[in-house]
C-alpha cells in the first residue's frame, strides 16, 4: 500500500559509483537546499567531492525495484586523517528527493552508512582505540533534521556554532565501538 512505510529490504544503499548517481544527486541537491539553484554548479561541487574519496564518500539509496533512480544521498567526510586514535567522520550532507520524503529513508540511509563506514575507517587506523566518532551539524531551527539527528546521534548536542546565514547550529555525536580495530 502506498501510504505504508516501505520495508528496509526494499532499498539498496551503496556508495555512489556512477556519473548517473552524481547527476541525480545534484538534482536532489538543487531541489532541497536553498543555496543550490544552479544544477551545473551543484554537479561540479558533488563531482569534485566524489573525486576526493576516500576522504569524502557519497552514498545513495535506491529502490530495489528501480535501481536507476536515486531517492536520496549522503556525503561523509573523514576529519583529521586516517590514523587517529578515535577516527571522526562527519555527515556533511543528506538529501532525500522531495517525492520520497517522509518515508524514513533519511534514517535508513544514515544508519546503513554508519554500519558500513565504521569498520572501514577502523581498518585504516593502526592506532584505533576502539571507537569511531560520527558527527553532524544541523541548523537549530530545522526541527525535522534535529529530530532525526537526535534519534541516531544519541550523545546529543556536543557543540554549538554560528556559521552560515548567521544561524545557530548544533553538533550531534555518536561514538560507535569497534570490536577489533
Amino acid at each position: 500500500m502506498a501510504d505504508q512505510e516501505p520495508k528496509l529490504d526494499s532499498y539498496i544503499i551503496r556508495k555512489a559509483e556512477q556519473m548517473s548517481d552524481l547527476h541525480q544527486m545534484a538534482e536532489i541537491n538543487r531541489k532541497v537546499f536553498a543555496g543550490s539553484g544552479n544544477i551545473a554548479n551543484g554537479l561540479e561541487w558533488i563531482y569534485n567531492l566524489w573525486k576526493s574519496g576516500p576522504i569524502y564518500q557519497y552514498y545513495v539509496i535506491k529502490s530495489e525495484h528501480d535501481q536507476g533512480t536515486v531517492l536520496g544521498y549522503s556525503g561523509w567526510q573523514v576529519h583529521g586523517g586516517f590514523d587517529r586514535i578515535e577516527p571522526t567522520i562527519e555527515l556533511d550532507q543528506i538529501g532525500i528527493a522531495t517525492f520520497a520524503q517522509g518515508k524514513g529513508l533519511g534514517e535508513k540511509l544514515i544508519r546503513s552508512c554508519i554500519t558500513q563506514i565504521a569498520p572501514w575507517i577502523a581498518t585504516r587506523s593502526s592506532r584505533c582505540g576502539g571507537y569511531v566518532s560520527f558527527i553532524v551539524w544541523g541548523y537549530c531551527d530545522n526541527a525535522p533534521a534535529m529530530r532525526l539527528y537526535g534519534k541516531i546521534f544519541t550523545e546529543g548536542v556536543c557543540g554549538i556554532r554560528t556559521q552560515f546565514e548567521n544561524r545557530e547550529e548544533f553538533m550531534h555525536r555518536l561514538r560507535v565501538p569497534i570490536g577489533a580495530c
